[in-house]
């Protein structure tokens, strides 16, 4: 499962052809690999697959072969002589079948007496877990609900996935800010120098040094701000990962729109999905366990036979007697509360489990048409993004040549670089946020791992 990701990101995986691409020193295969050896968080989702190797066991009786054995000595306060009662029994219950079997044999030495008796006994269940049912049903739904944690476990892993791809795509983004505010910094600085220079010769005035130091002081705080967002970023993942990673992070663009499915429209659409088997199988187990519960109560009646020997000493007589036994036992409880507040809560969570599953459904197919909406208004606004930074970056070299050769103000030319820098920021935030949403319609749809 944990692997999958890996192969169908770097087959998903298109580096841009655009001015911010960049060769990656950390690729998101290398990324994914270092979180598996080295996050705690992907190593407790995996660590809940132990869950499963447990769960039926743990929730039916045990099928232990038991082995008891009592002794107990009396000590005489009087002239009788002290006495010794030693019992060892071996007993199994056959949980399937509803079914007890024991085996017991007793060695007394009484004041008057010295017994010896051996025992067999068969109990079957005939009502209320009749011949095993109720046990049975109760492994079925233990099953069932392990095959409920799998699906969880899944789910899990792949909103883990997630929530890290959007940390690494907020890593590619801060990084590309980061660099653009370094260009666009020296490129102030640069501007500042030339205007310094024209106001030695008397060309500039002193309001266009202000300007031109203005806007570098602005360029240079803003330089700062993307500094520490990078670099507090830079630490956040490096804790995922367990080292510190380079600064040269990979700036990518990803097409994971290949990806996208038919967006289900109806419910039988949407009865492929993990998140419906989680709630379509949870509804089901919560009506087998109302039924359950519903079994467990009342009268209850189980068939006994067996066979006893007694050898016995009493005074000077010997007796030995052999016979068969078969009877009946019929336990009837009156004022159960206990049963009778399980029976309740069972039926309280079968109700909630319908509503939520019929909530699900409506939830879920409107969310999955907004998320296609978004992602559709999304590209457009990128395309648009992309082309507005494009224009604007021509505009600036433009204008800088005309400011250059003094057909253009410092303030005009100040004006259309802030343009600039405002549509390039606007550029990577839309592509790293289209990234993102396409991210989260492939986790709803189970199309970010297996």
């Amino acid at each position: 499962m944990e692997k999958s990701i890996i192969t169908k990101t770097l087959l998903l995986l298109i580096i841009s052809n655009s001015v911010y691409a960049q060769k990656p020193t950390l690729t998101i295969s290398k990324y994914i690999d270092l979180l598996k050896k080295n996050d705690p968080q992907f190593e407790m989702i995996i660590n809940d697959n132990l869950k499963k190797d447990y769960h039926v066991d743990k929730g039916l009786p045990s099928r232990e072969l038991l082995l008891s054995a009592t002794t107990e000595y009396g000590f005489a306060l009087d002239d009788s002589a002290n006495t010794n009662q030693t019992t060892v029994s071996l007993s199994k219950d056959f949980i399937e079948s509803g079914t007890s079997l024991s085996l017991s044999r007793s060695q007394n030495n009484l004041s008057d007496r010295e017994e010896t008796i051996t025992k067999v006994e068969l109990e079957q269940k005939i009502f209320n877990d009749g011949l095993g049912s109720n046990t049975r049903m109760k492994k079925s739904l233990l099953e069932s609900e392990v095959q409920v944690m799998d699906l969880q476990i899944k789910e899990s892993y792949e909103d883990y996935v997630k929530e890290r791809l959007e940390a690494y795509f907020d890593l590619g983004r801060l990084f590309t800010e980061l660099r653009s505010s370094k260009e666009i910094f020296e490129e102030a600085k640069k501007l500042y120098g030339q205007v310094l220079a024209k106001r030695k010769k008397s060309v500039a005035t002193d309001t266009d040094l202000k300007r031109a130091k203005l806007q570098m002081l602005v360029r240079e705080d803003e330089l700062l701000e993307s500094e520490t967002a990078y670099h507090k970023t830079i630490q956040t993942l490096s804790a995922y990962i367990g080292q510190e990673i380079s600064k040269e992070v990979p700036e990518f663009e990803f097409d994971f729109h290949k990806k996208m499915k038919k967006t289900p429209r109806t419910r039988e659409e949407l009865e492929g999905l993990r998140s419906f088997k989680i709630k379509d199988t949870g509804l089901q187990n919560s009506k087998v366990n109302l039924e359950i519960e519903k079994n467990n109560g009342g009268i209850s009646a189980s068939l006994i036979a067996g066979a006893s020997m007694d050898d016995s000493k009493r005074y000077a007589t010997t007796v030995k007697n052999e016979e068969m036994l078969i009877g009946l036992r019929v336990d009837i409880p009156f004022g159960d509360t206990t049963q009778n507040a399980l029976e309740k809560e069972a039926n309280y969570n079968y109700i909630k489990a319908r509503l939520e599953k019929q909530n699900y459904i409506s939830e879920m197919l409107s969310e999955l048409a907004g998320l296609e909406l978004e992602i559709a208004n999304k590209q457009k606004k990128l395309k648009l993004a992309k082309e507005k930074a494009e224009l604007s970056e021509s505009i600036v070299n433009e204008d800088t040549k005309r400011y250059e050769n003094g057909r253009m103000d410092l303030e005009e030319l100040i004006t259309s670089r802030n343009n600039r820098a405002t549509y390039k920021k606007a550029y990577i935030s839309e592509q790293m946020a289209y990234n993102k949403l396409v991210i989260e319609y492939l986790a709803a749809t189970d199309g970010l791992i297996d």
